[in-house]
This record gives C-alpha cells, structure tokens and sequence, in this order.
C-alpha cells in the first residue's frame, strides 16, 4: 500500500480493471438470470379439442332420411304414422306389408323408421336387403348414404351418393352430403365440387345452406382462399339474411387489423341482435379476442357463452386455458375439475390438471395428472413428459427430468420444444456438450428457435468460446430482433474478443453501444444496460456520455456499489476529483466493509495531493482486511 501511494496514479490502468470488472460482472448476472427461462409451447393455445361442437363453426348437419308419400292406401297408412311420430305402429305397418311379399321400398322404409329411432345399424339392414330385391326403390341408396354417414363410414357413404345422383342427377341432397362426407375427410377441393353442384341445383334456405358449408370448405383451403370463402358466405347470408352461422364464419376470415377488428364486431353485434345470448357467437368472440392477444375480453366472452350454456364444454375447456395462462390457477382449476365430471376419460383435462397443480407448486399433484393424461393416450403425449419434466427440474431432480424428456422425443424425435427443456436440464446438471448437443438439435428442428439459441450463446461463452457465442446471439437476435438478454450477452461478447485489429475492436464497440442503447430504448429502467453502455463509453473516452449513464443506474438502483465506484473513476478522468471523491464516500456509506473502496478513495486523494487523506484511507482499508 505505501508503494502505491509512492506510484504516480495511472488513471487508464485502472479504468482498465474497473471496465473488465464490469463487464465480467454484466456477463455473469445476464447468464445467471438465464437460466430461468423455461417456457415452452404445451398445445394449440385457447382451442378446445374433442370434447363438442356447440359453436357451429363446422359444416351444417347432413340432410336426413326421406320417406316418401305414397297412394297406396297401406303406404300411406304408415307414411302417416312416421310423420306424427308414432314409429313403433308404423314399424308393425311395414312389417305387415312384408308378411304378404318382399318389396325394396318397404324394406327402405322400415329402414327409415330404424335409423328415426337411432339404430342406424339395424337401418342399414334394411336398406342391404331393399337393395336386394329387384326393382330397387332408388330413393334407399341415398337413405344407405345417410346412415353410413351417421357412422362416420364416409368414403362408403359418398358411393351411396354416387348410386343415387344416377337414378337422379338433379338430387340436392346427395350432392349436398357428399360434400359434408369429403368435408369430414378434409378433401376439400371435393367438397367444393359437390357444395358448388347443390348450390345449382337449390333455392331458398337449402341454397343458403349449400353456400354456407362452400364458404367453410373454402376457408379450409388457406388465407389464399379467403375471398371465395367470404363470397360464398356472403351470399348465404343474402339468400337468408337471418342465418346466424354465415356471419359468425365471415368473422373468422376478417385480418387482424383494426378495420378486421372492426368488421367482425360488427357481425358479433349483428348475431346478438338477431339472436341475443347466443352462446356460439360468444364463444367465436371469445377466440377472436384470444387470437388478438385480447385475452381478458376473450374470458368475458367465453364466461357469456357458459353463462348462457353452461353445458358448453369448448367455452368451459378454453376459458380454462386462458386463466390458467393468466395463473388464475383456482378459477382455471375450476372449469377442468367441471369438465372432467362429465369426460372423465379425456386427456386434455388430466394435462391442464397437472398445469395448474404444477403453478400451485403441487408437484406431487401435478405428476399424477401427468400420468393420468399419458395412460389415456396409451404413452403417447409428449408434452405431458415435457411438463413431467418440467416438475422434476422444479425438484432439482434431472436425472428424472431427462428421462422425461428423452421419452417424449422417443414419441415425436423432432419435437424442438422436448429438446429444448433437454438441453435445460443438462446445462443445470453442468452436463454441457450435452446440453449444447440438445440445443443444436432444437434450433435444427426449428431454425428459429431464439431461446435455444440464446442457451447456445451462453454455454459457448461459458467455455470460452467467444466467437462461437456470438454466432449464436446473433442467430436468436435474427429470429427475435428485440431479445433484450441476446442483446446485452452479444454487446458483452463483442467487447471481449481478444487478438483482433484496432479498427475491428472499434467497430464491434460501437455495435456494443448499439446494442446497449436498443435495450435501453424498449426498457429505460434496464440497469444492467444503463451500466454496460456506461463502461463502453469509458473506453471510448465519450466521459460525459458515460457519466450521465452511471447516473441512470444509479437512479435505477441507488445502492449499487459497483456503479457509484465506476462514476468515480469517470469524474476523476475528467478531472472532477472533489465530486469523485464524494461519489466514493457516498459508495462507502453503502458498504462500510469493503477495503477496496477506501484504497480507490486513498489513490484519488493521493493524485489530489491530500497525502494524509490517503493515508488515513490506506490504514481503515488495511484494517478491514486483517
């Protein structure tokens, strides 16, 4: 210490160390704080799934099974009972009529009063044998269509269609089905073909109808087809000005922008008038203000349409999802527990269960909720073994968590987010190729993957990969251009690239500069920037610059100490040693005992010519250092 004070004070060597100092401090709390930021993409969100179709957003019902009037007085008699009702007299009818002969159309009609009852099966008995007896009664291929259909046999349903539009060509009705059965099995361009040819070939409410189920079959297609798609449901609603679904479809199709916006409240407010509390529309009000980001208005609309259904399952399961994203874990708890009452066995429920015991800390709860969700799926979900996996890093348990992990990619091996978390829990067990192995494999999978990129930057800077870490800031930067951390690590990195030309050096400071000040521009009261914008200005000689940056983290977090010791060394380098010397008693007021602050004050006095200063500074400092 008495060597120091013989020394001449070298300013620039000690801005050095202060500047190292401080950036190896910047750099270790950014990858400390890192480490935290497991958040990973679990399912479509705010979409129910599997559990009803209340909102009426799919193609309308099929037609049904027709049963034709009749002057054959036996034939009438039971043509009559069907229509009021009476199936089981109207069964005994045809049943009669058979006694005396097989006939195709009583065979058909028998099969009509069976599926009337709901037993389709026993229906399509009916409608083999009427196609059996010879001349076949032709309106039974179109009832076989019907039925086949209601068992979901779709592509056995559109050859029934087919063998009726040949007794008549001119059928609405099998065109129309036909369309829904290719709609079911997502062949659209079929479907479009065959809602097109019932359009032609109906008026009125059935043309409505037909239009309707061409607009959705359109919309299916892509955003490229929305202007068919809104054609063809404006036009329904043009034939039938009170049909509610046309409008709630429309509002599908309309941009997120604030004319969109607009246009689709204005359908909204155009259902409710025509049918107000309609359940329905709020639950597409409700997925409209989801998608934009509006998410306490989608819980309004989605809490309308249970107030007004409260057996709407879909409202129920995606109100859910937005509390439990929100972390109103009780109100989300609420509205799965409701639904799992009624589907005990859907694995949805169990998963979103387990999330919201897992944000109550229940991990025990949440395991078992887990397990529940992935026995219902015979093992196959992976993102419940990610959310498992979550559970166990929460318990510091990662050989558990990486077990999990390493299931889930058994189910789905390009899952980006499974290798992700992976990667997580290497780098928390200090298994870092591992962890850098996991990483790579995410951001292949999904080569924008900025978190898994970012996670890359900070292994490899952790090995002392310099310029493999900046490689990485700059690859999660491209994919999220606002990344603050990436911007402050990547800043870091810059300024700490050893063996390369001056003009270099200067170019990647600047670029540091930058980098500080867009983090600052989305975040003024970012300390952490404010700091390391400070210490880079200090290198660059910019002494005013870097002064009045120390001052905002000092505004920011006035107890830091660090920065009240960098600010002395700034006013000392422009020859402000009186205001630095206050600026250090000010840093030792906040830790009385810390030596290094007094021997900073001592060096400051010393170049000031207060050599008794100094050395009553140098004797307290060794004195807190025996």
């Amino acid at each position: 210490m008495s060597r120091m004070l013989r020394e001449s004070f070298v300013p620039v060597v000690l801005v050095l160390m202060v500047l190292f100092l401080g950036l190896a401090y910047a750099r270790y709390t950014t990858e400390r704080s890192a480490t935290h930021t497991t958040v990973i993409v679990i399912e479509r969100e705010f979409v129910a799934d599997g559990l009803d179709d209340t909102d009426s957003d799919e193609a309308a019902a099929i037609a049904g099974v027709v049963i034709d009037p009749s002057d054959d007085p036996r034939f009438a008699k039971a043509v009559a009972l069907v229509d009021e009702g009476r199936l089981q007299d109207a069964e005994m009818a045809y049943l009669a009529i058979l006694a005396d002969g097989e006939q195709s159309r009583a065979r058909n009609d028998l099969g009509v009063v069976y599926a009337r009852q709901g037993d389709l099966a026993k229906a399509l008995r009916q409608y083999d044998r009427a196609l059996a007896v010879t001349p076949v009664y032709p309106r039974t291929y179109y009832n076989r269509g019907v039925a086949l259909s209601g068992q979901g046999q779709y592509d056995e349903a559109i050859l029934a269609y087919e063998q009726m539009l040949k007794q008549n060509p001119a059928h609405f009705e099998s065109y129309y089905n036909m369309g829904i059965a290719h709609f079911k099995r997502k062949r659209f361009d079929e479907a479009i073909a065959a809602f097109s040819a019932a359009v032609e070939r109906a008026g009125g409410n059935r043309k409505a109808k037909a239009r309707y189920n061409l607009g959705l079959a359109y919309r299916s297609k892509g955003k490229a087809f929305y202007p068919q798609a809104s054609e063809a449901l404006e036009l329904a609603i043009r034939v039938r000005p009170d049909y509610i679904e046309p409008r709630l479809a429309l509002a599908t199709l309309q941009p997120d922008t604030r004319a969109g916006r607009q246009r689709r409240d204005e359908l909204y407010a155009t259902v409710f008038a025509l049918k107000p509390n309609y359940p329905p529309a709020y639950f597409h009000q409700g997925l409209s203000r989801s998608a934009a980001g509006d998410r306490k208005g989608a819980i309004a609309s989605y809490r309308k349409a249970v107030q007004f259904n409260p057996e709407y399952k879909k409202a129920r399961y995606n109100l859910g999802l937005l509390l439990l994203s929100e972390r109103r874990y009780n109100e989300a708890y609420s509205q799965f527990s409701w639904l799992l009452k009624r589907t005990p066995d859907h694995a949805g429920i169990h998963f979103n269960l387990g999330r919201v015991a897992a944000g109550q800390h229940d991990y025990a709860g949440a395991l078992a909720a887990y397990e529940r969700a992935l026995s219902l799926r015979d093992g196959n979900y992976p993102a419940a073994q990610i959310n498992m996996g979550r559970v166990y890093v929460a318990q510091k348990r990662y050989d558990q968590a990486i077990a999990s992990y390493q299931a889930a990619l058994t189910s789905r091996p390009n899952y980006p987010e499974a290798w992700y978390n992976l990667g997580l829990a290497y780098k928390r067990s200090e298994q870092m190729d591992q962890a850098i192995e996991a990483f790579t494999q995410a951001v292949t999978q999904q080569p924008d993957y900025a978190k898994a990129w970012y996670n890359l930057g900070l292994i490899r800077s952790r090995k002392g990969q310099n310029a493999a870490s900046i490689i990485a800031y700059r690859k999660a930067l491209k994919a999220r251009p606002n990344y603050a951390r990436a911007q402050l690590n990547l800043a870091v990195r810059l300024t700490n690239q050893q063996g390369i030309p001056e003009d270099q050096q200067r170019a990647a400071l600047n670029e540091a500069i930058g980098l500080y000040q867009a983090v600052i521009a989305s975040d003024p009261h970012h300390a952490k920037a404010w700091n390391n914008l400070g210490l880079a200005y200090l290198t660059t000689g910019q002494l005013e610059d870097s002064e009045a940056a120390f001052r905002q983290v000092l505004t920011i977090q006035p107890d830091n100490v660090a920065a009240f010791r960098t600010l002395a060394q700034v006013l000392v380098r422009q020859g402000r040693d009186d205001e630095a010397i206050d600026v250090l008693n000010q840093a030792i007021d906040l830790d009385t005992a810390n030596p290094t602050l007094r021997e900073q004050l001592a060096q400051i006095y010393q170049q000031a010519g207060q050599t008794a200063a100094a050395q009553q500074e140098l004797e307290k400092a060794a004195a807190l250092r025996r």
